[in-house]
């Protein structure tokens, strides 16, 4: 029988409406009274708001609320998805005058219009108190971990070891030594990271694009002190996420807060831009891969050591010895994953979050023995 007598053609059912424009998105929802919202963000890298001014931005026409950490009273951060949580890091925004990484948001401005809203949130302006910060891994002030000696999850997150691959590496006919480096990588979904938040009495309702919605459920409960049989949330499609939207975003508790405060439904579609800084992302990370064999080609040593950034309030787990130590049969296989604390948000989830590059770095290393 052929492969295609074997799998025949199945519709995909959100086909036709995605390429025709017909599909409906979380951001798509728009009830009655719709109110905008616009994030402003942190121009800093590091260090605390001393002071921030709202009143150009609430002197917009149109504009009917300015949140800041001062209106925040009451929420608690949810807590990390490799904790006790279920957000994408541990740390809230806007909870507090900490500024933790560049971009990260200080104010929510909502307003009748986009447009307004827009207007409103170019408008807040922030005084700092600058500290220095560390955004590369091999900058000064990064904080390097050894992954086996965390507090993260054994024997998941230990080190892989077989055999004495150090001793077999000093003996064998053959080595190669190398380096690779993969930078830092940010999804960039068609759909953008948004939220509609709506509130009917002690009911929120939130519609969101997400890959976890009892995730997002859960951690937004946790987050406004709410049962999670009070909140619901509503995801019709995913318009790409690859990872980043599998767990509770930094905007939703702010939206869910705007709304409640202003007793309007309330959205806020995260720019482009701010993604960068307001979700997860592949992390930077280096592989030395050093690799022996016989005179006939066999593999018989293989030592993978390597550097992954996260940033300073969790550490974002390393697994790219598990994808190599499972590869060609080696004898003697030792691995060495090292965490480096900088200060950016807390990388997450991107397809294939290890296999990808692990293989590409010990791929290019068999290659070049």
């Amino acid at each position: 029988m052929s492969t295609r007598e074997s799998f025949p053609d199945v519709a995909r059912v959100d086909g036709r409406d995605k390429v025709r424009g017909a599909t409906v998105y979380g951001a798509d929802h728009r009830p009655p009274d719709l109110a905008h919202a616009m994030l402003a963000v942190a121009q800093i890298g590091r260090g605390q708001v001393v002071d921030i001014d709202v009143e150009a931005a609430q002197a917009v026409p149109g504009v009917r609320l300015v949140l800041t950490h001062r209106d925040m009273a009451g929420i608690k951060a949810d807590g990390y998805l490799f904790g006790t949580g279920h957000a994408f890091q541990s740390f809230q925004p806007m909870l507090g005058p900490t500024i933790v990484y560049r971009g990260q948001p200080i104010a929510l401005v909502v307003a009748d219009t986009l447009e307004a809203a827009i207007e409103g949130a170019s408008l807040v302006r922030a005084e700092y108190a600058t500290e220095s910060f560390t955004v590369a891994i091999d900058a000064p002030g990064a904080e390097t971990i050894a992954q086996a000696e965390s507090p993260l999850p054994k024997p998941l997150f230990a080190d892989k070891n077989a055999g004495d691959a150090d001793a077999a590496l000093s003996r064998a006919a053959v080595t190669i030594d190398a380096v690779y480096l993969s930078p830092p990588q940010h999804q960039n979904p068609i759909e953008l990271i948004a939220t509609v938040a709506e509130w009917d009495g002690d009911m929120l309702t939130i519609h969101e694009g997400t890959q976890g919605v009892n995730v997002v459920r859960h951690g937004l409960a946790a987050e406004l002190g709410m049962s999670p049989d009070k909140v619901r949330v509503i995801s019709p499609y995913v318009g790409g996420g690859f990872g980043q939207k599998n767990s509770l975003q930094a905007q939703t508790v702010i939206v869910a807060v705007a709304a409640r405060r202003l007793g309007r439904p309330v959205k806020l579609v995260v720019p482009r831009a701010q993604i960068f800084h307001d979700a997860s992302f592949r992390p930077t990370n280096r592989h030395r891969i050093r690799l022996g064999a016989d005179r006939s080609g066999r593999i018989v040593a293989a030592v993978h050591e390597t550097d992954q950034q996260t940033s300073r309030h969790d550490l974002f787990p390393s697994l790219y010895a598990d994808t190599s130590s499972r590869l060609h049969g080696i004898p003697n296989f030792r691995s060495r994953e090292r965490l480096v604390r900088t200060d950016v948000q807390t990388p997450g989830f991107m397809r294939a979050p290890w296999e990808h590059a692990a293989a590409f770095a010990f791929e290019s290393a068999v290659d070049e023995l």
